[in-house]
């Protein structure tokens, strides 16, 4: 074996020991993340003390970017939870609190959206093999009723929206190593399905650009949805592609901006998600922290 090989393989073996993804939430000013300048206005707030993290930040429409729904990951348990976080004029944490907890299962992505005058979140949750939709009060601070609206189908990162008369669902797929890789439409007359698959699935088998990252947004007449490049690693970067054909026959889209870290403070070593809403642009990333620890963190993951 090469010199070279060997110092990769201990280099992989030194990064799965000891080596942890401190992931935080990142703040910047905007209506939309349809011009990629965003990430330089953006600050990163404090990672919270311990191994837990807040990712997948969404804004609550509705609260002038005051309240975000956020995946919680809390690391004793093993798993994530969705958490409202309030924030302050200043877009500091004042703070975060419990909102979705459906155990045994993982739950990150809190995807909201509203629906008929009332507000909805529909969070990753590919473990229980179902999309299900949660009624939110107003201002996301209780959940008032669930409802499985996709069963049977491992959705990572599931996005919906309205567009032309009709409800679209995105996503990728836990099952045979997709969750990065193929991305799925399906169609539906209302976010509570039933949903048909999009003829044309899977619309998209390019890691660099498959799986959803945040919220589709329509601007200056036109829609676009972001998208995690994961070529290098997961949450390596960020993509934004212009949605320019979508109907349950047709589907095509092209490269607007790409953000690949290091950024600095404003990026650190990985983005994954952006949204926007009231003027405010959200975010998340991580930087690289050694941990000794981290090998055990990893376990409870293949467990889990």
């Amino acid at each position: 074996m090469s010199a070279g090989r060997i110092r990769k393989k201990l280099a992989r073996w030194w990064y799965g020991a000891f080596v942890v993804q401190r992931w935080t939430i990142g703040i910047a000013s905007g209506e939309d993340c349809a011009d990629g300048s965003w990430i330089l206005r953006g600050r990163l707030l404090e990672p919270l003390p311990g191994g837990d993290f807040l990712a997948d930040p969404f804004v609550v429409p509705g609260t002038q970017g005051r309240v975000l729904l956020c995946e919680w990951m809390q690391v004793r348990r093993g798993r994530g939870v969705i958490a409202r976080v309030q924030l302050d004029g200043q877009g500091h944490i004042i703070d975060i609190a419990k909102l979705i907890d459906w155990p045994p299962y993982h739950l990150s992505y809190p995807h909201v959206f509203e629906h008929d005058g009332a507000l909805y979140c529909c969070p990753e949750a590919c473990y229980s093999q179902t999309v299900t939709l949660y009624k939110l009060s107003a201002g996301a601070r209780e959940v008032l009723g669930s409802q499985v609206s996709m069963p049977g189908f491992q959705s990572v990162d599931p996005t919906m929206f309205q567009h032309d008369g009709r409800w679209w669902l995105m996503c990728t797929s836990a099952r045979d190593g997709q969750s990065n890789t193929h991305l799925y439409v399906f169609h539906a007359s209302s976010p509570f399905g039933p949903w048909q698959p999009h003829a044309a699935n899977p619309v998209v088998t390019d890691i660099s650009r498959a799986r959803p990252a945040g919220r589709v947004f329509a601007s200056g007449g036109r829609l676009y949805r972001p998208a995690q490049d994961c070529s290098v690693r997961y949450g390596g970067g960020l993509r934004l592609l212009e949605i320019t054909h979508l109907t349950p026959q047709e589907y095509a889209e092209t490269p607007c901006w790409t953000v690949n870290p290091p950024l600095g403070n404003h990026g650190q070593h990985g983005v994954h998600t952006v949204n926007a809403d009231g003027g405010t642009i959200v975010y998340d990333a991580y930087s690289l922290r050694f941990s000794p620890w981290a090998w055990l963190y990893r376990l409870r993951e293949r467990f889990r």
